[in-house]
């Protein structure tokens, strides 16, 4: 079981992770993809274990949605909509867009007992500075899940068919992971969104909020590890954690 630490007050940032959006991650769901997942599985629980070791207080949720805003700690998640009678997270109204429902139950598995908020983006193009303002302030140690895919052109089976691009684009995106690019250096610009846009990246909009609430930090990611990159279904999925070392006046 992974408990929670109090020991800081002071609002900070103290690692994020990057996991896929598929739902196929849940056993229940996914039990006929067990061979082609197991990796992957493994790899956001130890996604999640490093969000634990930085002794987080507070797990902050960002996936995409239909509708920009911000879901209570008690918010649940269901997964009927895919077939399976699951619901996730807390007792309160089942609200969550699968997105955050995959984050839901990645926290549950993982056992986690310390605060969660989810944040639901609905586009590229929204303004994001008024939640990236607030998970900034919130108080204690903060850790990021942020539930997204890559390209959806990989192979012709994809769901967006075949795209040659979409091998260089998902690559750039490892190796902004791997280096612990705060800008997500794919997405950073009008032609990399356009681009992606084009790809049928499904984890734009995660990705920039993200990519505003970490560069407003002004920290350098500590430790970077990329523990996976693949595409099993023609979709480029990862699993990332990034790390900062925070000093007791909780600054880096």
């Amino acid at each position: 079981m992974i408990v929670a630490s109090r020991a800081y007050s002071r609002g900070v940032i103290v690692a994020a992770g990057f996991v896929p959006a598929t739902p196929l991650l849940v056993p229940d769901l996914g039990a006929g993809a067990a061979p082609e997942l197991a990796g992957l599985r493994a790899a956001c629980r130890e996604v999640l274990a490093d969000l634990a070791a930085a002794r987080s207080e507070r797990v902050v949720i960002i996936g995409g949605g239909h509708v920009p805003r911000e879901h209570p700690a008690d918010a649940a998640g269901s997964f009927a909509g895919f077939g399976v009678d699951l619901t996730v997270g807390g007792p309160g109204r089942v609200s969550l867009p699968p997105t955050l429902s995959l984050g839901a139950w990645l926290l549950d598995d993982a056992g986690w007992t310390g605060d969660r908020l989810y944040c639901e983006v609905a586009s590229a193009e929204e303004d994001g500075t008024a939640a990236s303002r607030r998970i900034l302030t919130w108080p204690g140690r903060s850790a990021l899940l942020v539930v997204a895919d890559g390209s959806a052109t990989r192979t012709a089976k994809a769901p967006g068919g075949f795209d040659s691009r979409s091998v260089d684009f998902d690559g750039d995106m490892a190796r902004a992971f791997e280096s612990g690019d705060l800008r997500l250096g794919p997405i950073d610009t009008e032609s990399g969104a356009s681009l992606a846009a084009q790809l049928h990246v499904g984890g734009v909009a995660a990705w920039r909020l993200t990519a505003q609430v970490l560069g407003s930090t002004g920290r350098p990611v500590t430790r970077a590890r990329l523990l996976r990159h693949e595409a099993p279904y023609g979709v480029g999925y990862f699993a990332a954690s990034w790390t900062w070392e925070i000093t007791r006046a909780g600054t880096g």
